[in-house]
């Protein structure tokens, strides 16, 4: 990858630290800064297809030496996500967010037309260990969170 940018920090914020990941490579897609070129454009065509897996481990002991997930680069992760595929389209232009009908975890039911951030495809944030996707504000208002296989192509 030629004038491909990386980011190089001397030191860390305590999460960074701590947290059970290594970090986030390319999964930005989108050229948000005119200065900086995102991966994933720069590096697609060398894929055997334009898709990326995102599997989470839902009972890992980081601290035994377990895998916490795995981000699998043009192809489906079948070994660890189930077989069936649903693709959903971008909500919003340039970011990591479809539009839901509604979900169902355990016993809980929500039938609403809602945006969904694919939250840890975009950010870094404490809840990244916990949390896969979130609708917006039903997730944070319950307290509800869970994790899935994701696949996506761009």
């Amino acid at each position: 990858m030629n004038q491909q940018q990386f980011g190089v920090a001397n030191s860390l914020g305590p999460f960074f630290g701590t947290a059970p990941m290594d970090g986030i490579f390319g999964l930005n897609g989108f050229n948000e800064y005119p200065n900086l070129n995102a991966p994933m454009p720069s590096v697609k065509h060398f894929m055997d297809k334009q898709q990326f897996t995102v599997w989470m481990n839902r009972r890992v002991a980081i601290s035994k030496g377990a895998i916490g997930g795995y981000i699998t680069y043009g192809a489906y992760d079948k070994t660890n996500c189930e077989p069936q595929i649903y693709y959903a389209p971008l909500a919003v232009a340039n970011r990591w967010i479809v539009n839901i009908a509604g979900f169902s975890i355990g016993s809980f039911t929500r039938t609403a037309n809602e945006h969904v951030r694919l939250q840890c495809l975009e950010t870094a944030s404490q809840d990244i260990k916990h949390m896969f996707f979130r609708p917006y504000p039903t997730l944070v208002q319950h307290g509800l969170v869970f994790q899935k296989g994701f696949s996506t192509i761009f």
